[in-house]
């Protein structure tokens, strides 16, 4: 695993080294003493997977609020996701930053309490799986408004249930 700072304060993009062989790739996909390394928490609380059926789907932006805010690390196990994380701590150096990525199989984004998050997805059959440092909690739950913030969406006349 290699991680990246990224402009946005505590945000970080993991990148997993695969070993190739005949047979296809292995690869760890979470080491805590990497994360640790490098200065991050995580405490696994739970885990979820999103299965997208169509490539032009858009999901969040989303976080939890006090006292259940999150850490999230978000990967795209199947095809490929445009990933957004926009900062909402008002005490950030990065406050109101949006950065965005393409995320596929060996990409993760490590994102810190207080940040929202989406994606579109650029393929069809995304899977996304997200392991989280605390419960949902529906009460907790918050959405920022994509269609309000300057997003450079790939893909035109996005899908949403929004």
């Amino acid at each position: 695993m290699k991680i990246k700072e990224t402009p946005i304060e505590g945000l970080h993009l993991i990148e997993l080294v695969p070993i190739c062989d005949t047979r296809g790739y292995f690869s760890r996909h979470l080491c805590m003493e990497t994360l640790k390394k490098h200065g991050l928490e995580m405490e696994i609380c739970q885990t979820s997977i999103a299965f997208n059926v169509t490539s032009d789907t858009i999901r969040g932006l989303h976080y939890q609020a006090k006292p259940f805010e999150e850490i999230k690390i978000v990967s795209c196990l199947r095809g490929v996701i445009f990933d957004v994380v926009y900062d909402n701590r008002p005490k950030s150096p990065t406050y109101k930053q949006i950065f965005t990525t393409e995320l596929s199989t060996f990409d993760m984004l490590y994102i810190p309490k207080g940040c929202a998050h989406g994606y579109q997805t650029q393929t069809d059959n995304c899977l996304v799986h997200y392991y989280m440092s605390s419960p949902y909690n529906k009460k907790s739950a918050r959405e920022i408004g994509w269609w309000n913030l300057d997003i450079p969406w790939p893909l035109p006349k996005p899908r949403t249930n929004t």
